[in-house]
């Protein structure tokens, strides 16, 4: 017996959107906003609504033409049916949503190599009440040949 108020079926689906659009350039620099958003049953799906957008910014930096530097945020709500499974069958603490706001340098290095610095601070990790809010720290490097 299933004991989850989640409901196994078939078919499931999301519904989803992106806007991606540059709003700004000239021949070194350019700006482009992002925004995405989804929404899936919440009777079938742990994550119902999420939302993102952010804005990338490209040649700001005078002498620097391909580097990237990109402000974003996101929203992901949790699924109501799944919070009260997870809390009477788990004895999970309540959850609700996840807040991300994230800055990203990407530098181009040389033509075949990027390095990117990133800074992530995460309100409620998990989407859990009981959580402390994060700071990430990284940095991606990519070699192409």
């Amino acid at each position: 017996m299933n004991s989850s108020p989640l409901v196994e079926q078939t078919p499931d689906y999301e519904i989803y959107g992106i806007i991606d659009q540059q709003v700004y350039k000239t021949d070194s620099e350019s700006i482009s906003a992002f925004l995405r958003g989804g929404y899936a049953p919440s009777q079938m799906n742990v994550v119902e609504p999420y939302l993102d957008g952010g804005v990338n910014l490209t040649g700001i930096v005078p002498g620097r033409d391909k580097d990237v530097f990109c402000f974003a945020a996101s929203r992901t709500w949790i699924s109501g049916a799944f919070d009260q499974f997870n809390q009477a069958i788990n004895g999970a603490a309540h959850s609700t949503e996840e807040t991300v706001v994230e800055a990203t340098y990407r530098a181009q290095i040389t033509p075949w190599w990027t390095l990117q610095p990133d800074i992530q601070y995460i309100i409620q990790p998990g989407a859990t009440t009981i959580a402390h809010n994060a700071l990430i720290l990284g940095a991606r490097s990519s070699i192409q040949f």
